[in-house]
């Protein structure tokens, strides 16, 4: 009994490592569609200041840096969450 509860542990243990840091892919779209917008529309001193911005806005809606870099490389290969990126980002740049 005592392997079998270590297998199940390992095996979750490699299913969380595999599938790396997860998001809530409503709020993550709703955060980047608004940040593309809101970038573009916006001036800035120095690049640091729009890393500054983007921090300030993530930990507003309580987002780590880690969980947005795992949005953002998720976007590389999910054509239907850009494709919702892009609906949203339509939709707030537009009003």
């Amino acid at each position: 009994m005592k392997r079998r509860i270590t297998a199940v542990v390992m095996l979750l243990g490699l299913t969380v490592a595999a599938c790396g840091t997860s998001f809530d892919a409503d709020l993550m779209v709703a955060i980047e569609s608004r940040w593309m917008c809101d970038v573009q529309r916006s001036s800035y001193d120095d690049l640091a200041d729009v890393d500054g911005e983007l921090e300030r806005r993530l930990a507003g809606n309580g987002v780590s840096m880690e969980t947005y870099s795992a949005f953002k490389d998720a976007l590389m290969d999910d054509i239907e969450l850009r494709t919702q990126v892009l609906e949203a980002y339509e939709a707030y740049c537009a009003g």
